[in-house]
């Protein structure tokens, strides 16, 4: 067979040919693994941040110092409430009528319902509903004796009110007479449950407070104020024990409260800049969920001190510390994706390499990119 022959100029170029492209083969893959990048996604929520402050309060006459300017206010609320116990019997034997209350001082008195009226034997009758006394004036009442018995049956005299001796400077010169003869009447006999006497008092409790909102409330404008009330005391009982027969339960009482009115818009204003204060560095606000809670902790005439309560939102950046891309450069790509889902407020993760077919993370931190997006 013939040789063929090459001439030495065609070896150099193909020689060089083949080496240049090794050269730009290698050139090639060093600066894409120089060069490599990593973009790593980040599908992010709002997570709940929750703050507490105290805030004081003064009245505008006031030259304390406070936070806010408001209304303080106290008050007392008298009211009952009856209900009638699941019947289980119908009796005769207790005793009822009518009897003039009288108010022989020179300002209106009010009497709750279920009031005592105690004749000069001790004989104790309660009054059946509420009733205001004009000055110098009388109130017809209907009234029931406390229990069964002839005794009760009375011809007219003259009644006191015993409840009404712990405030004998609101309520001297109050009596009650009956101008006819006391009789029998039919009743219908049920037993007070403790859930019906326990029922009966935390509706008159909300009642009170009812009544005490109402009264700050027809002075105040539609909007733009929050109230914040507070049960200093109450006292309330009713015409019977559990398990006891009682024709009709009936708890009266009263109750002292303390209100502080303050501007709903300066309050929650506070209320995001203390949430915004309390934030680490990479978190941002977006916005408070519902009104701050607030309750009053101290109260006197001219300042009070609130604790409030706020909620909001907040969500990460890639400011955040935990997201250092120094820190991210040190894990591999299973630590990584880890590492990431534990960040409270990051709900998955994915990743983009460059080029494709390099499944690592850059060394440098630079090649590190960051895409966050709000689920």
């Amino acid at each position: 067979m013939p040789k063929i022959f090459i001439s030495p100029q065609n070896k150099i170029g193909s020689y060089f040919i083949g080496t240049s492209l090794v050269l730009l083969i290698l050139c090639l893959v060093n600066f894409s693994l120089f060069e490599q990048k990593l973009e790593i996604q980040l599908q992010i929520e709002p997570e709940i941040i929750q703050n507490e402050f105290l805030v004081t309060v003064k009245t505008e006459n006031s030259n304390l110092q406070a936070d806010f300017t408001g209304q303080l206010v106290q008050g007392i609320k008298q009211a009952s409430l009856s209900m009638e116990p699941p019947a289980i019997a119908t009796k005769q034997g207790y005793a009822e009528g009518e009897v003039f209350v009288y108010n022989e001082t020179y300002s209106p008195k009010t009497i709750i319902a279920a009031s005592r009226i105690q004749s000069p034997e001790g004989l104790i009758f309660r009054t059946e509903e509420k009733i205001t006394i004009p000055a110098q004036g009388k109130v017809k009442v209907k009234v029931k004796a406390d229990k069964p018995g002839k005794e009760y049956e009375l011809e007219p005299t003259t009644f006191t009110f015993p409840g009404l001796k712990s405030y004998p400077d609101l309520y001297e010169n109050i009596y009650a007479k009956n101008e006819s003869k006391f009789s029998k009447g039919e009743i219908k006999i049920g037993i007070a449950k403790q859930e019906d006497i326990a029922n009966l008092k935390n509706n008159l409790e909300k009642k009170l407070q009812e009544l005490f909102l109402k009264d700050i409330t027809s002075n105040l404008p539609e909007s733009g104020y929050t109230i914040t009330i507070k049960k200093e005391k109450s006292n309330i009982s009713c015409n019977a024990q559990p398990n006891e027969q009682i024709e009709n339960l009936i708890c009266s009482g009263e109750s002292h409260f303390q209100a502080v009115i303050v501007n709903q818009e300066a309050l929650t204003n506070r209320a995001k800049q203390e949430i915004v204060a309390s934030l680490p560095r990479g978190k941002n606000f977006l916005d408070l969920t519902g009104n701050p809670q607030v309750e009053i902790k101290d109260f006197s005439e001219e300042k009070a001190v609130l604790s409030v309560k706020a909620q909001g939102q907040a969500v990460l950046s890639s400011e955040f510390a935990a997201l250092d891309k120094k820190e991210l450069a040190s894990l591999n790509l299973n630590q990584l994706k880890d590492y990431l889902l534990k960040i409270q407020g990051v709900k998955d993760v994915s990743f983009k390499f460059r080029p494709f077919f390099l499944k690592r993370i850059p060394k440098k931190e630079n090649n590190i990119i960051l895409t966050i997006k709000q689920k």
